[in-house]
């Protein structure tokens, strides 16, 4: 029995003591890695640029070819990857955007790393949301340019709404997430910049606030038989403001104000190392 128990407990301790290491790269999960290595500097120096100029570059570039002319507020911008509508030159606008969603993935681990340290896991659902929101995006294009030959017209609309819902939802986790740090009652310390606070509600309340007056306008004007509403509704008909092209492009515009802002004033979590 001794000569048993002698040779068992230095495995045991053995055990313990490895147990204690700190696990090294190899024992880290690959997307972890890659999330961690994701830099400040890396993102504003090469892929937010490379991004921005891929999307805005091609788009611009796709407008001086379209057919019959191009009017940005009125002229959807699926209408310049629209095989139909811009049959010669709608490739472009379509490895544009498709490149710029595939440089911006990476911001989804950078957030998520981010805000780890405040809710764990609102961070995470932040990060899936973005990364989800940019690989939809990409495939909603590939869908439409491909539509000639696969046919089904509606998934190309599908899969960008959804697309935009993923990342209004990134962006409404980040804002709920900011007010947990800053509320002392939620446990909050307020390590999050007050300038970040408050860049994320303009561009995150804003809008909502914009969507929910227009439903209700048009509820209480359609169905609620109040007249003020349908008419005060329908004096935008000749505005901008009436067409579905001026909020794309006016959105797409936001999410990389949202983009830069948030890796501006978001400390870096690798400098917390």
């Amino acid at each position: 029995m001794i000569k048993n128990n002698a040779t068992i407990e230095p495995a045991v301790k053995f055990d313990e003591d490895f147990s204690r290491l700190p696990a090294s790269p190899s024992m880290t999960p690959v997307t972890e890695r890659r999330a961690s290595d994701v830099s400040r500097d890396g993102l504003l120096r090469r892929f937010l640029p490379i991004s921005f100029i891929s999307l805005f570059g091609t788009l611009i570039a796709a407008t001086f070819f379209f057919p019959k002319g191009y009017i940005w507020h009125t002229s959807a911008i699926s209408n310049l990857t629209s095989p139909s509508d811009n049959p010669g030159h709608c490739w472009l606008p379509s490895i544009g955007i498709v490149g710029a969603m595939l440089m911006a993935l990476p911001f989804a681990g950078y957030l998520r790393q981010g805000l780890c340290d405040i809710t764990p896991r609102l961070a995470r659902s932040a990060g899936r949301a973005f990364a989800i929101g940019f690989v939809l995006m990409a495939v909603s294009v590939v869908a439409q340019f491909a539509q000639p030959f696969i046919g089904f017209q509606w998934m190309h609309w599908v899969l960008a709404t959804t697309a935009a819902a993923f990342f209004i939802g990134g962006m409404l986790c980040c804002f709920t997430c900011a007010l947990m740090d800053q509320v002392p009652y939620f446990g909050g310390r307020r390590t999050l910049p007050k300038a970040l606070v408050c860049w994320w509600g303009l561009l995150t309340v804003t809008p909502v606030l914009c969507l929910v007056a227009l439903a209700a306008l048009k509820l209480l004007g359609q169905h609620g038989g109040q007249i003020w509403a349908e008419e005060f509704r329908q004096s935008f008909r000749h505005t901008i403001f009436w067409h579905l092209a001026f909020w794309e492009w006016l959105g797409a515009a936001l999410a990389f104000a949202f983009l830069t802002g948030t890796v501006l004033l978001l400390p870096d979590a690798n400098n917390k190392r």
